[in-house]
């Protein structure tokens, strides 16, 4: 910290200079930056807080992310994490509605595939097997249950 004087037509101006910060980022901004590269922004109340370190640490290496990169973006995804319960719920009903007649509640089937990979999946499956289409919104909360249930 520094402190200055200024004289100006006869008054004495205090000036403190502190280092100056814009405001204080906390990984909000980065994770936009860095993760909207290549795919659209996950709500971060789409998993819970103990739910995204495992997801960062398949997709930080993805990213290119610095260990401090990583870490800032982790802090702010577990402090927005979202309940478990609320969030699968829906997914559940969109399960049992559009996959239970083949899958029943059982596991699902192992997959390496994620995000749009696995949504395109499901759109191309349930258009082969059952001969209907899954609308896009839908396959996306299929996609994240199965995130979902593969996070737990």
């Amino acid at each position: 910290m520094r402190i200055q004087f200024w004289y100006k037509a006869g008054l004495t101006v205090l000036a403190i200079a502190l280092p100056f910060q814009l405001y204080a980022d906390d990984g909000g901004d980065l994770y936009a930056q860095k993760c909207a590269l290549c795919h659209v922004l996950p709500d971060p109340h789409n998993l819970t807080a103990e739910m995204w370190p495992k997801q960062m640490e398949i997709m930080a290496p993805r990213a290119a992310l610095t260990p401090e990169e990583k870490e800032k973006i982790t802090r702010y995804l577990v402090s927005n994490g979202g309940q478990l319960d609320k969030i699968m719920a829906e997914e559940r009903r969109l399960y049992a509605e559009n996959c239970s007649t083949c899958h029943q509640e059982k596991p699902l089937p192992p997959t390496t595939l994620m995000g749009m990979e696995l949504q395109d999946f499901l759109q191309e499956h349930v258009e082969d097997k059952a001969k209907e289409n899954l609308p896009e919104d839908v396959a996306h909360e299929l996609a994240e249950y199965y995130l979902h249930t593969k996070l737990q």
